[in-house]
């Protein structure tokens, strides 16, 4: 008696026949999947320092910094020291697969030198020559690709490239002996010339 009058009270179809709408319930799936990413966004270092090493660096031996800005790229600067003084410039990156460990890279930086002076000594068999020359400083645009490796941590760069001088570069002749030696090494110190390089950054 008790079940026929509960049943009578609601009846069946007021169960079964409810609508059900399919957006609705979907809605709550979407948040979380929303709410997964943005948290994943937010926890993603986007920041890098570091400091690189090696010859021809666009920066020189140098400490750097970048940040990403895309997917697939980053940008930054560093400051540091070179055969031609102290060096500072701009730089930007683009990955060819920026999720995996390993990748490989292209970009460009621009970089100022501010020169310096340097004397050099060629000691020959029976004379010794010295020479003063000026490595003048200038603007040099730095072409460059290479391979980096992501740790969880830690990212390392190998990078290779050839500075151009866009403007000064050069060396010029101070005082000393006229070695043609000495003149063809300080010229191979002047800004631009070919890049071989590696950076050490933490992600911050």
């Amino acid at each position: 008696m008790q079940d026929a009058h509960f049943s009578g009270f609601f009846p069946h179809s007021s169960f079964t026949n409810i609508p059900r709408n399919e957006s609705t319930m979907k809605t709550p799936v979407f948040l979380a999947i929303l709410a997964t990413s943005l948290c994943a966004q937010s926890n993603k270092k986007l920041n890098e320092l570091g400091f690189s090493l090696g010859w021809g660096g666009p920066f020189g031996q140098s400490i750097q910094y970048s940040r990403v800005i895309s997917e697939h790229a980053n940008v930054g600067g560093g400051f540091g020291l070179s055969t031609a003084g102290a060096m500072i410039g701009v730089d930007g990156k683009y990955f060819a697969d920026a999720d995996s460990k390993g990748s490989v890279f292209c970009g460009v930086a621009a970089s100022y030198a501010t020169g310096t002076e340097m004397t050099e000594t060629d000691q020959g068999l029976f004379k010794e020559d010295t020479a003063t020359y000026e490595l003048l400083g200038g603007v040099v645009l730095t072409p460059r690709v290479g391979f980096r490796y992501q740790a969880e941590y830690w990212n390392i760069y190998f990078t290779v490239g050839r500075g151009f001088p866009i403007a000064g570069g050069g060396v010029r002749y101070i005082s000393g002996s006229d070695n043609s030696d000495i003149k063809e090494f300080v010229e191979f110190l002047s800004i631009g010339g070919a890049e071989v390089s590696m950076a050490m950054t933490f992600r911050l």
